[in-house]
């Protein structure tokens, strides 16, 4: 009787230290889990938060966008009476500076409109449905620096109220 209760006491304990190990182990990856979920949150929340101040600092530029648009419209101009000079064979029909200066305002403009396309691309990628019409809206106003803001000022708008949206429906969790 005393080797049975030797060997009930064994195999009790072999299967508590599998149990133990079970469980321990099972909550183990349930936290690590949980950390990993909670990581991947947070990489996006510093996306989002890095593609506003991004947003943010494009719809301060509409007023440098639209002086670039203003320079070419005078540039045009200057360009066709460059024309006409040098058709009548007059000299120094063409100012080399600027041309110099409306070669940097094409790159810089260029620049302007490449970082607005990808800002809005990336935007639309991490943002939910609120932002995507504004951002929608805004794509289709091809001259979105002749309102004054206003088109993404709406786009602005809706990405601060996810960002608190988002902040509120984490922090419940």
């Amino acid at each position: 009787m005393n080797n049975n209760l030797s060997l009930l006491t064994a195999f009790l304990a072999f299967f508590g230290a599998i149990i133990g190990s079970y469980i321990v182990s099972s909550s183990s990856e349930s936290l690590w889990e949980k950390q990993e979920i909670h990581k991947q949150n947070r990489q996006i929340a510093e996306k989002k938060i890095a593609l506003y101040k991004k947003a943010v600092e494009l719809s301060q530029s509409s007023q440098k966008y639209y002086a670039y648009d203003h320079f070419f419209s005078w540039y045009n101009y200057y360009s066709e009476n460059g024309r006409d000079c040098i058709e009548e064979k007059s000299e120094n029909c063409i100012d080399i500076e600027i041309v110099k200066a409306a070669t940097q305002i094409a790159e810089n403009r260029a620049k302007l409109l490449s970082d607005f396309a990808s800002v809005l691309y990336e935007i639309g990628l991490y943002y939910g449905p609120e932002t995507d019409n504004a951002i929608n809206r805004l794509a289709q106003n091809r001259a979105w620096w002749k309102d004054g803001g206003t088109s993404f000022t709406e786009t602005v708008q809706a990405m601060a109220r996810e960002l608190t949206q988002s902040y509120i429906v984490s922090a419940v969790d």
